[in-house]
């Protein structure tokens, strides 16, 4: 891995972020990364597979096992341009003072797992900084002209934003390594990026071998849409036990926000786990998957950015 830059670049880019929104930072800044994962991917995941299923548990859903100049530059880039809150849900109890209000609970989350005393429930939010709805290149509302939209379905615009997020986590180490616990071409062949590019992301459809699409929400009086994603492992699947869902939401920036930049929206990725009171920690719940995983949910959410930003409005 190279990063080529300067520090007068990194000090201009900085400079442009600290007051801008999202998407200058994305599109006009001055850092270049040039990127050879391949072949540190095979050996990441060789090496994982070689220390056991237990040792390799906590991997499945860690973010990439990347170079420390990398992760640097992504703890650089989502300091920057997201935020994150994390917390155990609360099943009645308010939150304490000064404490950022808990996200709503997803459509897709089992009802056992809400009402079940026995069940502890993680959650991480993760927001973008304001995008101003005319940087967007797709129609904020989607296009009901359009041959390929359904009510059923994500607008093209969260449709093309959760694309490129998923096509963007399965070139990451963890994914090659679910991938190698999948059996059957047939589910394999859901990491390829052809097959990425095929789906609408309806309900039903289903990505990178385990993240099957549970629902999708549109407020039709609002800027909100929402896709849910549940973690759902085949039969073929070998490796450890996985519960949980994922959260790709548009929503309408805070009016502070929008009143400085023009109608403006945030993109959100949030990530949901749980696991019965007598087990062994989630990954959310530790200290060090917790930090590695908020620097993959922000490095996805600036991926996702960058496919549906600039060049004009589409339908």
């Amino acid at each position: 891995m190279r990063v080529v830059t300067t520090i007068r670049d990194v000090l201009l880019c900085r400079k442009r972020q600290r007051d801008s929104p999202l998407p200058t930072s994305i599109l006009k800044r001055s850092i270049t990364v040039q990127l050879d994962l391949s072949s540190f991917n095979a050996v990441v995941v060789m090496v994982l597979r070689s220390l056991g299923r237990s040792a390799i548990a906590p991997w499945v859903i860690l973010p990439a096992a990347i170079p420390v100049g990398y992760l640097i530059y992504l703890y650089w880039q989502g300091h920057q341009n997201t935020t994150a809150v994390r917390g155990h849900r609360r099943k009645s109890s308010p939150p304490a003072s000064g404490s950022p209000p808990q996200p709503h609970d997803p459509i897709s989350l089992p009802a056992e797992v809400k009402s079940d005393s026995q069940w502890v429930v993680v959650y991480e939010r993760v927001v973008s900084k304001p995008v101003p709805i005319a940087s967007l290149s797709y129609a904020i509302n989607g296009s009901p002209s359009s041959r390929k939209w359904r009510p059923t379905q994500p607008s093209p615009l969260l449709r093309e934003y959760v694309r490129a997020t998923h096509k963007a986590f399965s070139w990451t180490p963890q994914a090659m390594l679910i991938r190698t616990m999948v059996g059957g071409k047939s589910i394999r062949t859901t990491f390829d990026g052809t097959w990425i590019n095929s789906l609408t992301f309806a309900p039903g459809d289903l990505v990178n071998g385990i993240y099957r699409v549970a629902e999708h929400w549109k407020d039709k009086s609002s800027l909100s849409e929402r896709s849910e994603l549940m973690m759902e492992v085949p039969p073929s699947y070998k490796g450890p036990s996985v519960r949980g869902l994922l959260v790709a939401a548009i929503e309408p920036a805070p009016f502070t926000d929008s009143k400085r930049h023009g109608e403006s929206v945030v993109f959100v990725n949030e990530t949901w786990m749980w696991r019965r009171t007598d087990e062994k920690p989630t990954l959310l719940e530790t200290s060090f998957g917790r930090w590695f995983h908020t620097q993959l949910a922000s490095w996805l959410i600036l991926r996702g950015l960058s496919a549906v930003t600039g060049g004009g409005c589409k339908q």
